[in-house]
């Protein structure tokens, strides 16, 4: 009897210890797969802050998601004395929670879209030279690619402002034709001496020319890939691009046949359009600046197309910050 009793006991020793040892791994897999959600949730949080610009701080604003059977709830806030933030992610599996806290660098964003229409002409001493067909110089709002303006006439601008009188600022030559490739709203042409050309030149100083890269011949970015890009000598584009294009002062630049660029130009030197380029976007003119549209074939058939486009302008808003990475992940911990 006595070890009948003993021999239950141990039975019921090593039950206990094998539903303990269950038990246990059932917890252990709760810990690791909560561990892989968290990890999950960080990348959804920095996909956010990529995609969602009007995602507001704090635990008020937290998202939650339910996922591969479980939910993971995350927020960020802003690192005192820092401009990096931090993005906490609590990851839940039946009851088992982890928590992971992740420091995150975030560029500045660039913002472009103001701008006075499909040309600004800062500059007091900047000539628009027409030496074959005028361009077409609308600034009534289109979107990428589109021929036809958009529908929203509020968001109309001038074809072209500048700080001077529209006859100081286009010099026509050849077959200038009328004055209907000015085309916009209120006018095709404003006159604005407020256009404050030292702005112009303090972002181009501080905010472009730091994170710009070098013109290399080939790359000037695309839709989905923008840069910033400095022209330093003289060149042509070659094929489409997107982004901030930079012609520094003395360099000849030149756009030519079917190109498309989407953005901001920003020029110093000097520009030359020919056969039938596109710019979606806007063209500024710094002091000192000018534009050649040339007719290389004297038949007056290339007729360059400046469209003003927000949606261009805010395509680069969107991908393109500087400092880098949009945002980057630094470091985390539980």
């Amino acid at each position: 009897m006595g070890l009948l009793v003993a021999l239950g006991y141990t039975f019921m020793g090593m039950n206990n210890q094998r539903k303990a040892m269950t038990q246990g791994s059932v917890n252990a897999a709760e810990q690791a797969m909560a561990q892989n959600l968290a990890h999950t949730g960080i990348e959804f949080g920095i996909n956010e802050l990529s995609e969602n610009p009007s995602w507001e701080e704090g635990e008020n604003n937290t998202i939650s998601k339910s996922i591969d059977g479980g939910t993971i709830k995350y927020y960020w806030a802003n690192l005192p004395s820092s401009s990096n933030i931090e993005l906490t992610v609590i990851a839940t599996i039946d009851n088992t929670s982890k928590e992971i806290v992740a420091k995150i660098s975030k560029g500045k964003a660039i913002d472009i879209s103001k701008v006075p229409g499909a040309m600004g002409v800062y500059g007091s001493n900047t000539t628009v030279r027409i030496n074959g067909q005028p361009p077409n110089i609308d600034g009534r709002n289109f979107s990428m690619d589109e021929t036809s303006p958009n529908d929203d006439a509020d968001s109309y601008k001038p074809g072209a402002v500048g700080i001077r009188s529209q006859d100081d600022t286009f010099e026509k030559k050849g077959k200038p034709g009328d004055d209907s490739f000015l085309v916009g709203e209120p006018d095709g042409f404003a006159q604005d001496s407020d256009l404050d050309s030292q702005n112009l030149q303090d972002n181009i100083d501080n905010k472009y020319l730091p994170n710009a890269e070098s013109y290399n011949g080939l790359d000037l970015g695309t839709k989905d890939n923008p840069k910033i890009v400095s022209v330093e000598q003289d060149g042509s584009a070659n094929g489409n691009g997107a982004g901030i294009l930079i012609i520094r002062p003395g360099v000849n630049f030149q756009i030519t046949g079917n190109d498309r660029y989407y953005g901001l130009i920003i020029v110093q030197g000097n520009l030359e359009l020919k056969g039938t380029p596109q710019v979606y976007g806007s063209i500024l003119f710094a002091d000192n600046s000018s534009i050649d549209v040339e007719d290389p074939e004297g038949t007056y058939a290339g007729t360059p197309d400046l469209r003003y486009s927000s949606d261009a302008l805010n395509n680069v808003n969107k991908n393109l910050q500087t400092g880098g990475s949009k945002v980057k992940l630094i470091s985390m911990y539980n």
